[in-house]
């Protein structure tokens, strides 16, 4: 049987039990299934738990997630990569490092990163991949097979541009006009060129097919931005499903293990195109009384249009009563100022340009922030964030045209409350960090509970425990907190 234990992370340092207790079932069902869902919640170390895997396989790790490719390779000095957005058309790879898996030269991936470079000549394809927060993984490689096309004529973007007759047709003048690139490149001998348009035929021949045969499977919309040159207009076409096709291509043979805290087994299903898999949970090696989550919902319901001035009220309140600090309040953008305007309490903002100078400055400063988008990705340990607020259940935008799509297949409606289970368990989880820390969390929206009960069954068992339905008041928060000093 495999040892995963003998060197764990290679750092000599023994395995907690948790991780030694994973590390063992792991091994016990290797042989099971071609791939593993593992569910390990926050504070049990997957990061120690990739590398014991990787040490024993030559795996190559993923994540979709840059700051946990940093954190990777700064415990243990390996190379590395931030992702395909950072890097020029050429001269951005080095061959030995790709193909490299060995211990001695490992390399972690970003995804975007990984699949570029599969293209490379010396690429080696490993055995084993690792995907940490693979629920996000999922979301980037579907990113990933989104087609989007220029538009040239801005009438093209009248609402009917996006029926699929309408689509079918835009892409075969676009294959016509491609077919006469591809004559040009061979007359002056890029042959290179060619084969690279060939291929772009190849993939909108195959959406015209899922178009015609499936139109419900794919979401079609259109935009514009403001550039340099004028206003630039696009189409997209995504499909509603990660393509089976592409999935076989991105991991191939491989076998291929998911780590998350959050990944639910609709998202194992359709990230792994339907192979069979293995699903290990491993349980908080944090007490339940350091990471609590309190529900205190407020008297409206927190749909849109939400009551500002009440969600402001109650903040103040909470913030008033209980003084731990740093504190971070969880809203969206659209949100975000409406509700600090009507605030006493002092309150850091930002907007997505800000928000990355905003939130170092919360991180050095302490205070109060207000963010949006901070979900997933942040370490706030220890001293870090003392109070953590969720004010509503973040469910994905039914103005969007792929999400409509989404919940109109079968098991949409169960998809949907997922995405948004899926992101409180995640915000949930941003300030217990560790066996040792503690923060209280509360959370506002009175739609948790309808929520939990339509996908309990998927929910991780730590999640659940962690959960405090009964109203306790500002009072006994803080004694029990003052127990846990």
């Amino acid at each position: 049987m495999i040892d995963f234990l003998e060197n764990f992370d290679g750092s000599g340092r023994e395995p907690r039990v948790l991780q030694h207790e994973l590390l063992s079932q792991l091994a016990k069902k290797w042989d099971v299934n071609p791939c593993v869902a593992v569910v390990a919640s926050t504070g049990i170390g997957k990061t120690a738990i990739s590398r014991a895997i990787q040490l024993t396989t030559n795996a190559a790790v993923i994540t979709a997630n840059n700051l946990l490719v940093r954190q990777f390779a700064t415990e243990y000095k390996t190379n590395y990569f931030f992702g395909a957005m950072n890097y020029s058309n050429h001269g951005a790879y080095d061959a030995a490092k790709l193909a490299a898996c060995d211990p001695e030269n490992l390399t972690v991936y970003n995804s975007c990163s990984f699949r570029i470079a599969q293209k490379q000549k010396d690429f080696i394809q490993p055995s084993v991949i690792i995907i940490d927060e693979s629920q996000s993984c999922l979301s980037l490689l579907t990113e990933l097979t989104t087609t989007t096309l220029p538009i040239k004529r801005p009438q093209w973007l009248k609402s009917s541009v996006t029926s699929p007759e309408s689509v079918i047709q835009f892409l075969l003048s676009v294959i016509a006009d491609t077919n006469c690139r591809i004559k040009t490149a061979l007359l002056k001998n890029k042959k290179i060129e060619a084969r690279r348009l060939e291929n772009r035929i190849v993939k909108y021949e195959d959406i015209i097919d899922a178009l015609r045969n499936e139109p419900e499977k794919m979401a079609v919309w259109t935009s514009y931005k403001q550039c340099a040159f004028g206003t630039r207009y696009s189409l997209h076409i995504k499909p509603t499903i990660l393509p089976k096709s592409f999935v076989d291509q991105f991991f191939k043979d491989s076998k291929v293990i998911l780590l998350s805290a959050t990944v639910m087994p609709s998202d194992v299903t359709e990230l792994l195109g339907g192979r069979k898999y293995t699903r290990i949970e491993a349980g908080s090696s944090v007490p339940i009384e350091r990471r609590q989550i309190y529900i205190q919902p407020t008297e409206s319901v927190l749909s849109y249009p939400m009551p500002h001035k009440e969600v402001a009220a109650r903040l103040d309140e909470i913030l008033t009563n209980l003084p731990y600090r740093p504190a971070l309040i969880h809203v969206t953008y659209g949100d975000m100022q409406a509700i600090a305007d009507n605030m006493k309490t002092p309150v850091l903002v930002h907007d997505k340009e800000t928000k990355k100078d905003v939130l170092n400055d919360w991180l050095v400063n302490g205070g109060v922030l207000m963010g949006a988008g901070m979900a997933e990705g942040l370490d706030l340990k220890d001293d870090l964030c003392r109070l953590n607020i969720i004010t509503k259940c973040a469910f994905p935008n039914l103005g969007d045209d792929y999400v409509n799509k989404k919940l109109a297949l079968p098991g949409g409606k169960r998809w949907y409350a997922l995405q948004a289970m899926k992101t409180l368990i995640q915000a949930t989880g941003r300030a217990v960090r560790s066996d040792n820390d503690f923060a209280v969390t509360i959370v506002l929206d009175g739609r948790v509970g309808k929520l939990y009960n339509q996908v309990r069954d998927d929910v991780p068992e730590s999640f659940r425990e962690a959960l405090v339905w009964d109203l306790v008041s500002y009072d006994e928060i803080k004694n029990r907190i003052a127990r846990l000093k």
